[in-house]
């Protein structure tokens, strides 16, 4: 049985940190998909009025491993929370050009940023499970719905995150992985289930969550939730592989994300 740990929520360690808790809070300039080489190669290619050539990315995270305050200073009645992957972390993008911050300017309210690079729904619903066990109740709820054929895999005090990309460090789990995505649509139905538990959870509290998806998300019914405009740039982690531009969404497909949301949030 996975074991929880003393922090509220699951930790999210980051590539390069101790692995000793508590963390301590830390501030960096670069992340491990957002990189100083991949910085300088943008500043040779791209063009003069580039964005980041004149504004700075810094990542700072509270002792949970969150781009959020420490959980003691936040008023969780009074904010939302937003779960989600690297996209609402937002990795290659400045705290007030994440889609947490943006969309707080919009509803003029807090919102706590529970976004996690890598995630998979697995853990949205584990931190949904540990914020009801410890009786905290947020105004409101929105998932940005990770890609569904995702896993987290569980040891007993940690955890591996597990995307189609990315080979896992241990053989048999990255063979137990393979044969988990081998076939559509197991692991994407397997996800969908749990997002459809965690919308359950929220709603047994009194909390009916706004889902999204981004526009690359596979929705096995495409009933559930909001459809997220598609991307109209790229943040600073913007690179070019075999030919194809890629990397995480912009400020300006952030701020379209956080419109979109907003108004679904104003007209319930």
């Amino acid at each position: 049985m996975h074991k929880y740990s003393e922090q509220l929520l699951l930790p999210y360690p980051h590539e390069g940190w101790a692995t000793a808790y508590p963390y301590i809070p830390k501030q960096f300039k670069f992340e491990p998909s957002d990189t100083e080489y991949l910085y300088q190669a943008n500043l040779q290619r791209q063009p003069q009025h580039w964005y980041y050539r004149t504004h700075e990315v810094t990542y700072t995270w509270n002792s949970n491993g969150y781009r959020a305050s420490e959980w003691a200073d936040v008023d969780w009645s009074s904010s939302w929370v937003i779960m989600g992957c690297s996209f609402v972390a937002g990795i290659g993008l400045a705290y007030e050009d994440t889609l947490g911050e943006q969309l707080s300017r919009i509803l003029k309210e807090p919102v706590v940023n529970l976004g996690m690079g890598g995630s998979s729904i697995d853990v949205a619903m584990y931190n949904t499970a540990r914020l009801i066990d410890k009786n905290i109740r947020p105004k409101g709820v929105i998932i940005v719905t990770p890609n569904l054929n995702r896993m987290t895999y569980w040891k007993e005090q940690s955890y591996v995150s597990l995307i189609p990309t990315n080979p896992a460090p241990d053989n048999y789990i990255d063979g137990a992985y393979r044969g988990w995505i081998r076939y559509e649509p197991n692991a994407e139905l397997h996800g969908y289930l749990k997002l459809r538990g965690t919308i359950s959870m929220w709603a047994a509290e009194g909390i009916q969550p706004h889902v999204a998806y981004i526009d690359k998300t596979y929705d096995p019914t495409h009933t559930i939730g909001l459809h997220l405009p598609p991307h109209q740039d790229f943040a600073r982690d913007v690179d070019v592989v075999n030919g194809q531009t890629q990397g995480h969404f912009g400020r300006a497909t952030q701020a379209s994300w956080a419109r979109a949301l907003a108004e679904v949030i104003q007209n319930t």
